[in-house]
This record gives C-alpha cells, sequence and structure tokens, in this order.
C-alpha cells in the first residue's frame, strides 16, 4: 500500500473533496437556539446513506479531476488519477 498526498496542479492546494448525488445526509443537531427569527444551532454528527459519487475536484479551486477529458468518478479511477499525475507520496 502506497500513501498519496493531493496537490491540485492547477492551484497547488492540497484539500481534494468527493461530490456525490442522489445522497441522503443525515445531521444531528444540538445547542438549538433562535436568534432574529432563525434557528441556529451545532451540527455534532453527520452521515451518508447512498449516493453515487459524481466527481472528485479541489476545495480550493474547483479543479475537477480528469483522465484523457473523462471525470474521474470512482476510486479506480482515482488511483490511476495518482499514479498518472505522479503524486504517489511516502
Amino acid at each position: 500500500m502506497k500513501n498519496v498526498e493531493f496537490t491540485c496542479p492547477k492551484c497547488g492546494e492540497i484539500h481534494l473533496e468527493e461530490i456525490m448525488v442522489d445522497v441522503t445526509v443525515t445531521s444531528m443537531m444540538s445547542d438549538l437556539c433562535i436568534e432574529d427569527g432563525f434557528v441556529n444551532c451545532r451540527y455534532i454528527k453527520q452521515t451518508n446513506e447512498d449516493g453515487i459519487v459524481d466527481h472528485y475536484r479541489c476545495e480550493n479551486c474547483s479543479y475537477v479531476l480528469t483522465i484523457n477529458g473523462d471525470i474521474v468518478n470512482d476510486l479506480e479511477g482515482l488511483a490511476r488519477w495518482f499514479v498518472e499525475n505522479e503524486q504517489i507520496g511516502y
């Protein structure tokens, strides 16, 4: 097993996002209060159910990962992107 480290080829930042569609997100809320007619709260737990990966992108600049013009949308493609972009880490 080899670790990888994402570095965006467009902006150089290091945070990668997985964008999913058709997903159910459940959030546990606490510390609810009403302020100026709106409820404010703190989210203490969040879970995702089902869903399909639509694409992977840089959190900073929204650069979408592609291979030969095709959007990377699964873990096998993501592994291939890391290898082809020489981002194999330690």
